[in-house]
């Protein structure tokens, strides 16, 4: 008697439920991680926001440091950017509604100290309540 020898039909199906198992799981990393990348860009959109708002402290009170004003260049957007709103030195940032992130998902930088002539002790964000940070 000969033996045949190949894969039995249980063992394919085995096979693929492990794949599709695998795959889930793999896309919905990677969607978080690009996600995370989309933010970046909104994270990355107020720095140049915050340079601005630390040469402006150096020369004029802190509540002068807003948005077309002293230096500061006017709001911009971009693909993943709607808006930024500055006013009394806090930037705020607006994220358009793209690739699962959300106009909700505001980031907010805030400076403590700073205006005539001392310079912005610190800077803190609102990244603690947001996934993508």
């Amino acid at each position: 008697m000969r033996r045949i020898s190949g894969f039995t039909l249980i063992e394919l199906m085995i096979v693929l439920a492990i794949i599709a198992v695998l795959t889930a799981l793999g896309l919905a990393s990677y969607s978080f991680f690009t996600d995370r990348a989309v933010y970046t860009e909104v994270v990355l959109s107020a720095q140049g926001y915050k340079r601005a708002v630390d040469i402006c402290v150096l020369s004029h009170p802190i509540s002068a440091c807003d948005l077309g004003t002293n230096g500061i260049a006017s709001s911009i957007s971009s693909q993943a950017v709607l808006s930024v709103a500055l006013e009394d030195g806090v930037i705020t940032v607006t994220p358009r509604n793209y690739l699962g992130i959300t106009t909700s998902d505001v980031y907010v930088l805030t400076p403590s100290g700073g205006g005539d002539g001392q310079r912005v002790q610190a800077w803190t964000d609102n990244c603690g309540s947001s996934d993508y940070c």
